[in-house]
């Protein structure tokens, strides 16, 4: 991986492939246990995608997010904090369709304030979210229903969240541009999924993890092989944290 990292950086110009190179050195770093070093390189990305003639927001985002994640496990939950909130003032200004971006950066930013016991910071993010969601005109974007699912969740309001858990489910594939839009289907099982585990609750979250990736395998001709493959590696760190050894080296396989 070095190797390739050097080789890109002779190139005259910063490419997108020294940027992808990058990335997952820093996640070859962290399952290491190198925490330092993956933020280092997480953040060599960050400003890749900051010095791109063309910013995507959401890769931005996304590069931001892991940034915030590899300097919590280095010990450092404030320069965390400040990679998110920096997320939240991008998207803020590139808000994107029915603000996208915002309640993306807004979601990464409520998730881990609240996986760090900063309540009052998460709820104060979710709270924006969800004024955000109830300010679109109907029909509300996937993401919205599931931010509003998890406000009202939060808030203690069961029977809304029961209510719009119950419209998702009854609602099904939807099409979008010419054809199903299965990523919104996606991102719904993979935060429950996630949401799960945190919980402690692995057999709900293996159990997720498994539709979503029997949902990526039907549709795998239209879709970027890596999706699937990422799914599994998710569910094979599930499997781990079971102690079902064997089972996760399957998923990994």
């Amino acid at each position: 991986m070095t190797a390739a990292i050097a080789e890109a950086e002779a190139e005259s110009q910063p490419s997108q492939r020294l940027s992808v190179l990058l990335s997952r050195l820093a996640r070859v770093e962290y399952e290491l246990g190198y925490y330092s070093e993956a933020v280092a390189a997480a953040k060599r990305v960050v400003a890749l995608d900051q010095e791109a003639n063309s910013l995507q927001t959401s890769r931005l985002l996304s590069d931001l997010g892991l940034l915030a994640h590899y300097s919590d496990r280095a010990g450092d939950s404030a320069a965390g904090e400040r990679a998110l909130e920096h997320g939240v003032a991008i998207a803020r200004k590139h808000p994107g369709p029915r603000q996208r971006n915002l309640l993306i950066a807004i979601r990464n930013l409520t998730s881990f304030d609240e996986q760090g016991g900063l309540e009052a910071k998460a709820q104060a993010a979710r709270a924006e979210g969800a004024r955000i969601c109830k300010a679109q005109p109907a029909p509300q974007s996937p993401m919205c229903r599931f931010i509003l699912e998890d406000f009202y969740r939060a808030n203690g309001n069961t029977k809304e969240a029961q209510k719009i858990r119950s419209e998702e489910t009854a609602r099904g594939p939807r099409y979008y541009h010419g054809r199903e839009d299965y990523g919104r289907e996606f991102n719904v099982l993979g935060a429950r999924a996630a949401q799960y585990e945190r919980e402690g609750s692995y057999n709900l979250a293996e159990a997720t993890y498994r539709k979503q990736i029997a949902l990526a395998e039907k549709e795998e001709k239209n879709l970027n092989p890596l999706i699937t493959a990422n799914m599994y590696i998710s569910l094979g760190r599930l499997l781990e944290l079971e102690g079902k050894k064997s089972k996760a080296e399957a998923a990994y396989k």
